[in-house]
């Protein structure tokens, strides 16, 4: 579907620009993980949502085990359910930052937990995401029918 990897690709972003302001002391970075952040809470459900109507499609034109698309949704919907308490956390870093003049580190280790929690679900989730494309053939390929009727391989 569209936007596939677009998620992943923030989130891999975000980490580094997390990696830069936090690990390295780089406090002019907030602006670039704020803008990341708005873009990822756009693009996500965005991402969410091509993915359901590709496997409507899917479902009209690909002999693929409903079990296997289940998983791959599941953990497409964990993804976007971690991503909320991750942008609230963010946003709540951000206000404490305004109101003291310093980030609060339980807020800031909350948001880099769940940071760490969306990547690996983005991971997971592009994995299976590949495996409906490469042991499928999902959204590559048409099914080929024999002249029996049946779905004939593709060599």
């Amino acid at each position: 579907p569209p936007l596939t990897g677009f998620p992943f690709v923030l989130l891999v972003l975000l980490a580094g620009v997390e990696f830069f302001r936090v690990g390295l002391r780089r406090p002019g970075l907030d602006r670039t993980a704020e803008l990341l952040l708005v873009v990822l809470a756009i693009a996500a459900p965005l991402t969410f949502l091509t993915g359901y109507l590709a496997a409507s499609q899917a479902d009209q034109s690909f002999k693929i085990d409903p079990e296997v698309i289940e998983r791959h949704r599941a953990i497409g919907r964990l993804l976007i359910i971690s991503l909320v308490p991750m942008v609230l956390a963010a946003y709540l870093r951000r206000a404490a930052m305004q109101r003291t003049g310093r980030h609060s580190t339980v807020l800031n280790s909350i948001y880099l937990i769940l940071l760490f929690v969306s990547l690996a679900l983005a991971i997971l989730t592009g994995y299976r995401g590949g495996g409906l494309v490469f042991e499928y053939g999902a959204g590559v390929r048409a099914p080929i029918t024999n002249s029996a009727g049946t779905d004939a391989p593709i060599r």
